[in-house]
């Protein structure tokens, strides 16, 4: 390989998707000029499991040396893919149900559909450990609150991909469960200390390192007290290769969470942050596809701020890695494993607060659905789940007024709501709140929805929230709500809730 050919395998790039645009043909003449050893399957979602096996295939076709090809697939290949596959919970909802032969072959039938579709790379699971309730990124994207359940559950998901084949990753190091801010928008700071750190956020890193994880992702947070120097962790190499390298004994891959972030490193362009995190110990790099990030990297070896020794044992890594996966067995999508996803999320649906007046009674209630259109876009299975609820709250009383919401829940929209709800003494909201990049209401109900929550329970009403989502939003509840909660957006996850409400 040339020296342009290796930095270049230690590159992976996001946001490659199924239509070539001027972006996407520079990344393909670059992966055919192997210059990129991996790329990240990201948003926009995909039709089916068939698009996306057809751009992995035509990727790898492109590139002169197998490609490693990503997703995050946090609720299953149902989380990128419309249809066709297993939509499993998110993690918090493997961890509600605390079950690790459950959690393995979630893990399991994730990965071998991963497989199927030419994605041999998942950037899950997150075993950051749920310190703060606030935190807006993290919630039910990490199994949940407590090191030992986390650290179970992690251990669990890890071996259900190696059954598949497929390399997993533990997230993100040195910890994001601790922080109040979305590192996708803005830095962000771990909120605790050294004692808290070493009991709570590192014990599920060091134990999946100890049960073999293959990669481990660096997160954007900065721990002042790992690092006194201000910056993300990605570029701290104290905390990278003095602490997860000497102290931990990791020999596997490091890669960097997106280079893209807001709260990587402000004021600074894409090829230098992947030469800072380079330096600070990453193998794998993950950024947008920036033409002049090879150019900083050569530059940065030749003013030897990064040496070749550091490549070439970085490419050791990575082809460690390529040479396990070119011996695993290519997966497939099985009816059964989408049947047992369904049953799996059907499992994560829990009575959280209340519920001494469930099951509902045909006559009494008038059913809120909050829909949430700009989501929709993205998450495209989410308008098709709130209507399965909706359907079944319409099965148990044809006569129960039905009423959509907004998600912003503006105040004028109240006094329609208010009398909607004015003829029955029960009031149904039916909706979805959860953690995802970006969101600008960091995995809330806006102040409208909680405000109209309010207005309803002063007027007398009995409130009944089935919340697809975070368990979190029980703290900006009044107490007197009845409070239901199935971790993730699934039709087994709205079963389960269907379940609560009607059976």
């Amino acid at each position: 390989m040339t020296t342009r050919e290796k930095i270049g395998q230690l590159l992976h790039i996001g946001g490659v998707i199924g239509g070539i645009g001027a972006e996407d043909e520079d990344v393909c003449a670059a992966i055919a000029a192997g210059e990129v050893t991996g790329v990240y399957l990201g948003y926009p979602h995909f039709a089916n499991p068939q698009v996306a096996a057809g751009i992995s295939a035509h990727l790898q076709g492109l590139a002169p040396r197998p490609l490693f090809i990503a997703a995050d697939f946090e609720s299953g290949p149902g989380y990128n893919c419309a249809d066709g596959c297993a939509h499993l919970p998110y993690l918090m909802g493997l961890g509600a149900i605390d079950d690790p032969e459950t959690t393995r072959c979630a893990a399991e039938i994730t990965a071998r559909q991963a497989s199927a579709m030419g994605i041999n790379w998942l950037y899950s699971p997150c075993v950051d450990v749920n310190l703060c309730r606030d935190n807006p990124i993290i919630g039910i994207r990490g199994f949940g609150e407590t090191e030992p359940l986390v650290t179970r559950m992690g251990r669990a998901f890890i071996q259900g991909c190696r059954d598949a084949g497929v390399l997993c990753t533990a997230k993100h190091f040195p910890g994001t469960g601790n922080t109040e801010t979305d590192t996708h928008l803005g830095p962000a700071r771990d909120l605790g200390d050294l004692e808290t750190w070493e009991r709570s956020t590192l014990p599920p890193f060091a134990a999946l390192i100890e049960a073999g994880v293959p990669v481990v992702m660096t997160g954007h947070a900065w721990a002042p007290f790992l690092d006194p120097h201000e910056g993300a962790a990605s570029f701290s190499r104290p905390v990278l290769t003095g602490i997860l390298r000497d102290r931990l004994g990791f020999d596997g891959l490091i890669m960097c969470d997106s280079l893209i972030m807001e709260g990587a490193a402000p004021g600074t362009t894409i090829p230098e942050r992947c030469v800072m995190a380079f330096e600070a110990g990453c193998d794998i790099l993950l950024a947008s596809y920036d033409p002049g990030t090879i150019d900083a990297m050569l530059q940065a070896l030749e003013s030897g701020r990064i040496t070749m020794d550091q490549i070439e044992t970085s490419i050791g890594r990575i082809e460690r890695a390529r040479q396990w996966l070119a011996e695993q067995p290519r997966g497939e999508i099985l009816a059964a494993d989408n049947e047992q996803a369904r049953a799996i999320g059907r499992r994560t649906a829990q009575i959280r607060q209340g519920g001494e007046q469930l099951p509902l009674q045909p006559g009494d209630y008038t059913c809120l659905v909050q829909w949430r259109n700009d989501e929709a876009r993205f998450f495209t299975r989410e308008p098709g789940v709130l209507a399965h609820l909706q359907h079944a709250l319409q099965r148990h009383d044809p006569t129960a007024p039905l009423v959509p919401v907004s998600r912003v829940c503006a105040e004028a929209e109240h006094e329609c709501l208010l009398s909607a709800a004015a003829d029955r003494p029960t009031t149904v909201l039916v909706a979805i709140v959860k953690n995802y990049a970006g969101d600008p209401y960091a995995g809330k109900f806006t102040d409208g929805a909680v405000q109209l929550i309010h207005k309803l329970t002063d007027a007398g009403k009995h409130v009944v929230v089935a919340l697809l989502g975070t368990p979190y939003v029980a703290d900006q509840l009044p107490a007197s709500c009845t409070f239901l909660c199935a971790s993730g957006d699934s039709l087994g996850c709205a079963d389960g809730l269907i379940d609560l409400l009607t059976l």
